[in-house]
């Protein structure tokens, strides 16, 4: 009688026991992980950087050299793009495929279906995602004060392991709801010494 009534409640339990979904990685690349590899590059091999930024009409060019604390600060706005992986996005992309017409890279795009602050992001790689040339995106936030939009887009050799950044740019405006917008663009070109 026993074995009878202690097969049922463990086959009850085993029901109840559900394992919990993997959650769905939308891009096949964590951003953190990329920006912290970089910096470890960064730490290990002495680099200097070429910056051109330009606000409304000023443009200004300097020569930089960065240690990693600096080089943390530089690439800290690309780290918002690990927030295609929010669980609440889980549904908000529609994902393609294309060869890129302009090299032998294959294209892989996140568009937003929704209101999420990352409108879309696309990644060019050679042969599989983890082999990256290029990751642009296009980041909007907007509330009752401003609107900002930012593209940003990354861009590395893949004549290293693991790859190394060549250049990045950040580029977009500004505009809060009582005057007109201000735009602004950051390109910035890493060499090695």
């Amino acid at each position: 009688m026993l074995k009878f009534f202690f097969l049922p409640v463990v086959f009850l339990v085993g029901l109840g026991c559900k394992q919990p979904d993997k959650p769905l990685s939308f891009f096949p690349i964590n951003p953190d992980s990329l920006i912290d590899s970089q910096l470890r590059w960064f730490s290990h091999q002495p680099t200097s950087l070429k910056k051109i930024t330009s606000v409304s009409s000023s443009v200004l060019e300097t020569e930089l050299s960065f240690d990693k604390i600096k080089w943390g600060k530089e690439l800290e706005p690309f780290r918002a793009l690990s927030l295609i992986n929010k669980p609440v996005y889980r549904y908000g992309y529609e994902v393609s495929v294309s060869p890129d017409p302009k090299s032998n890279l294959t294209i892989k795009s996140w568009t937003a279906k929704n209101r999420a602050p990352i409108r879309m992001i696309r990644i060019f790689y050679l042969n599989t995602p983890d082999q990256v040339k290029r990751i642009e995106a296009s980041l909007e936030e907007k509330n009752f004060i401003f609107v900002t939009q930012k593209e940003l887009q990354l861009e590395f050799s893949l004549m290293g392991s693991p790859i190394e950044l060549e250049r990045y740019k950040i580029a977009g405006y500004q505009k809060y709801f009582w005057g007109s917008p201000g735009s602004f663009s950051l390109e910035a070109f890493v060499r090695k010494e």
